[in-house]
């Protein structure tokens, strides 16, 4: 292979090359607030919470990350949004106080559906909610039903833990957005200067010769 096409294979290689998913873990967030920007995206009706001050509960069990959960307070409907659309990949889910819990997972695009999908959580473990791969540019979450977790006397209610929940906000094979990172730009621009200087060099030989 010549330099120019090496160079340009590069090139080629850093346009093609996806953005790497981002998982939120809610350790950094003040526990107890409702937060309603976080990592670029918009939610609503979601709180952190230090899930070590609720033992026992599902919130303690459902710790994959250092301490903090997110939960849908008092647990109504929640909602994440974005400007752009992003694909939902996955999330570890655990039930706060009632075994059987439901929780329903409603992805749109513009207004309209994308996916549907309902997951059945317990309070003694996470469940890893793997999430159809649709572009999307909101998500609500919503929770019902189950039967209260005998021993778990400090709280009640339908509300579910979050932890390692998985976004993919650009270079998804779902994404409809898929545009290159600062970072991948400013790789782009030094392929493209390399070609270009790959290519004036034969141009340069060609007149001196």
């Amino acid at each position: 292979m010549t330099p120019r096409l090496a160079i340009a294979a590069a090139v080629a290689a850093l346009v093609a090359m996806p953005a790497q998913a981002i998982t939120l873990n809610f350790d950094d967030l003040s526990p107890g607030e409702a937060f309603a920007s976080y990592a670029g995206f918009s939610f609503t009706n979601f709180y952190a919470l230090d899930a070590r001050t609720f033992v026992p509960s599902g919130y303690a069990n459902g710790v994959i990350s250092r301490e903090n959960v997110a939960y849908n307070g008092n647990g109504y409907s929640a909602v994440i949004a974005s400007a752009t659309a992003f694909s939902l990949t996955s999330a570890d889910l655990t039930a706060a106080w009632n075994d059987g819990l439901t929780v329903n997972v409603i992805g749109s695009l513009k207004g309209a559906i994308a996916y549907t999908q309902n997951f059945i959580l317990d309070t003694t473990g996470p469940l890893l909610a793997v999430f159809n791969h649709a572009a999307v540019d909101r998500v609500q979450i919503v929770s019902f039903g189950g039967v209260h977790h005998d021993g778990y006397d400090s709280g009640y209610g339908t509300q579910l833990a979050i932890d390692d929940l998985t976004l993919d906000r650009v270079g998804g094979v779902h994404s409809d957005t898929t545009i290159p990172e600062p970072a991948s730009w400013a790789l782009l621009t030094v392929g493209f200067a390399l070609v270009g200087a790959g290519l004036r060099r034969p141009l340069a030989a060609t007149r001196l010769a």
